[in-house]
């Protein structure tokens, strides 16, 4: 069985015991802003896509160690339903003393987040269908993921063990939910945060080489922030 890598929580292999939208186009949400309290203003940004357009999205890879490779193609059918997102990781034999690891942010290229313009984000929910396609153990590690100032924070928790497919979600997430490579900076959610772009990540590490592939579906992040207005 496996388990959980020592140095993210991404998949191990090497030592394993780690809804749709029926609209055809992406979904790219804002739900009017409600005034409660003078000063404050509460907006509800909401992203997903359940298509898969290759135009939409793009892979960011972040390497620890000899790392690896991520690709991703997009299947016409057989999703949850329909069309869905393959991702594919190779890890690389680790070097000498340092674990090998790979991580791919696959960013939404429409879900782009100004907190000058829509406010600290107080909480974040997210959800995505999953299944495992090849290879052996828990899959893939999946989750919510932000780039900010060149720097890609995952969150941490899902996994694609499933060989059939499985919705799996995450609720409250904060800032402190998000971590770099690095396992100590975090995103600046505040206000005076500066513009994000937001996607889910796939991620392996390992001890000596394999593969694994995985399929995405019904991709969803909903951000609840809060405006202060001097």
């Amino acid at each position: 069985m496996g388990r959980s890598m020592g140095h993210r929580p991404a998949v191990r292999q090497s030592n394993l015991k780690s809804h749709r939208l029926w609209a055809v186009r992406p979904l790219v949400e804002a739900i009017e802003p409600r005034r409660l309290l003078s000063g404050t203003v509460h907006f509800t940004t909401k992203f997903a896509d359940g298509n898969f357009a290759p135009a939409n999205w793009k892979i960011i890879a972040v390497k620890v160690g000899t790392g690896g490779t991520q690709t991703a193609t997009r299947a016409i059918k057989g999703g949850h339903p329909g069309a869905y997102r393959i991702v594919s990781d190779t890890v690389f034999t680790q070097g000498a003393g340092q674990e090998s690891v790979i991580y791919g942010f696959n960013s939404f290229k429409k879900a782009n987040y100004n907190p000058a313009l829509k406010g600290a984000i107080t909480s974040i929910s997210y959800s995505e269908d999953s299944i495992l396609l090849a290879g052996f153990g828990q899959g893939e590690a999946t989750g919510a993921a932000v780039l900010q100032n060149g720097v890609v924070y995952f969150d941490t928790g899902l996994v694609t063990a499933s060989r059939t497919w499985t919705h799996q979600s995450q609720a409250a997430l904060t800032a402190a939910n998000f971590t770099a490579s690095d396992l100590k900076s975090h995103p600046n959610f505040s206000q005076t945060g500066n513009p994000m772009k937001f996607g889910f990540y796939r991620a392996n590490s390992a001890g000596s080489q394999y593969s694994i592939t995985a399929g995405i579906d019904n991709f969803s992040l909903t951000i609840k922030s809060t405006k202060t207005i001097k």
